[in-house]
């Protein structure tokens, strides 16, 4: 068989969109490789330039697979991010569909093939693109926000300001997002992401009946050295260290003897150092203890949602030791705890629209 130049140059084309799709998805080469050499086939390549058949497409996008899977597997740390319920479930699947392929292929003629191919390629492009469409007027429509403003709240008979939770991005979108709010608005404090919820709630039990003096001052005291140690220290506006003192957190506990009130309390001490009103909490994950936080602050207690493209999230994540799939992971959880969030205490965000105009936006 004489294989041609515009035949050589429709499978360079077809295996290049292929590998890009792989490398960047971590999946979805066939689909991207046979899409675009269906567009060849229908364009009449076959009748002309004597392009060959489905059958021999699929050899050729093979040898691609074999070429760009070592390259990728070699970057995204594959010892790190092995992932054993995906070789659980893949595994078999080949096991059991390549047999499958090849009695198909022995069996069902290459026109049929190339319909069946042809049409279930078409039909995961249109849904993808229609998810893509779908996003886009999302995000056109929720791209007004509302501005975060310190407001009052009545706790315990005194005026207290509501405080602020970041949901739904990740660490340095929240630091962002603080520089900003911060030359606006420099009544609002923003001590470094601790993550004292996160790390203190599933050990919490191991502390006893917090209702017991003892055992709540060993919770306290632990909670103070843990924010002592954080690798970005927490300093007040002299840019000295802060020191906490288990008494006098206690103290501003008051007779609520929860994790939620030491939070508070560490984070008022901070605010206090910076001469602040209130403060905002960067924690990527301080939105999962929801009930906890409701208790504690009642209607002060107001979130933050900074959402953003995702694949701009994955982009700015590309240098991290991490995979894509990591990332978008990790990404969709926090989605899915904002989403969980009551409305009524949720100010929406959108990263692009603050980006554009961060003049006219704030």
């Amino acid at each position: 068989m004489t294989v041609n130049i515009p035949v050589i140059a429709h499978f360079a084309v077809s295996t290049f969109f292929g590998n890009v799709a792989f490398s960047a998805m971590g999946f979805g080469m066939a689909i991207c490789y046979l899409f675009v050499y269906q567009i060849g086939a229908l364009a009449g390549l076959t009748e002309c330039c004597g392009l060959p058949g489905l059958k021999y497409a699929v050899f050729i996008q093979t040898i691609g697979m074999t070429v760009i899977q070592p390259i990728v597997l070699w970057n995204v740390n594959l010892r790190k991010n092995f992932r054993w319920d995906l070789i659980l479930t893949m595994v078999p699947m080949q096991l059991v569909g390549a047999p499958l392929g090849q009695i198909l292929q022995a069996y069902t003629p290459s026109e049929v093939l190339k319909i069946i191919v042809g049409v279930v390629t078409i039909g995961v492009a249109a849904w993808q693109a229609f998810n893509l469409w779908k996003l886009w007027r999302e995000a056109k429509r929720q791209s007004k926000y509302e501005m975060v403003e310190v407001e009052a709240g009545e706790a315990n008979g005194t005026t207290r300001s509501d405080v602020f939770i970041v949901v739904g991005s990740q660490k340095e979108d929240g630091d962002w997002l603080h520089g900003l709010i911060s030359d606006r608005n420099p009544q609002i404090a923003s001590p470094p992401a601790a993550g004292i919820l996160e790390y203190f709630t599933p050990i919490l039990e191991s502390f006893g009946d917090l209702t017991d003096e003892a055992n709540f001052r060993n919770l306290v005291s632990s909670v103070c050295e843990f924010v002592e140690s954080n690798p970005i220290p927490w300093c007040d506006s002299s840019k000295n260290a802060l020191s906490f003192e288990p008494n006098m957190i206690m103290k501003m506990c008051g007779e609520k003897r929860t994790l939620a009130a030491v939070f508070e309390a560490l984070m008022d001490t901070f605010a206090e150092a910076h001469n602040c009103k209130t403060w905002i909490c960067k924690s990527e994950a301080a939105g999962e203890h929801h009930e906890e936080l409701k208790k504690q602050f009642g209607s002060r207690l107001k979130y933050v949602y900074l959402y953003r493209d995702p694949r701009d999230v994955v982009q700015s994540s590309s240098n991290e030791d991490s995979h894509v799939f990591v990332v978008a992971e990790n990404w969709a959880k926090l989605q899915r705890t904002a989403a969980e969030l009551p409305g009524d205490s949720v100010y929406r965000i959108n990263y692009e629209s603050v980006s554009d105009d961060k003049g006219k936006q704030l």
